[in-house]
């Protein structure tokens, strides 16, 4: 897993958003997962959850393993401070409190990395690279 293939699962929601909880328990609903931000800070910018009956609005940081959020200093970085939702690939620690975060491990479909895989280890120009002769 890479930081910018979760991204990309953000990005365009391909994960199964059925029964979302945060790792504190609480019910997670995802109303505006905000949009990408290739600047400084967090990954997505003006996003929109519900935990529980509360609706929040703010940013969205993605890492492939959550103590990246404290590797990367994030806690102590103002251009973080509203953050809304953690989402990580593996839960490797415990985040302090107050910071929401998701785990997505468990709910991407293995058809969609395995297609990723295929297509990293391709050894053509591009995957589709074989396929460009039908097109007129």
């Amino acid at each position: 897993m890479t930081e910018r293939l979760l991204q990309y699962i953000w990005q365009f929601q391909h994960f199964s958003k059925e029964g979302l909880v945060c790792t504190t328990g609480e019910t997670l609903h995802i109303l505006n997962p905000g949009q990408h931000n290739c600047n400084q800070g967090p990954d997505f910018l003006n996003a929109k959850i519900q935990v529980g009956h509360t609706v929040w609005a703010g940013h969205v940081e993605l890492h492939v393993l959550a103590s990246d959020w404290l590797y990367h200093g994030h806690g102590g970085d103002r251009n973080y401070q509203n953050t809304v939702l953690h989402v990580v690939w593996r839960e490797d620690t415990v985040l302090p409190e107050g910071l929401y975060t998701l785990v997505l491990h468990n709910r991407v479909a293995d058809e969609l990395l395995g297609q990723y895989e295929r297509w990293m280890l391709w050894a053509a120009f591009v995957p589709c690279e074989q396929r460009l002769r039908m097109v007129n």
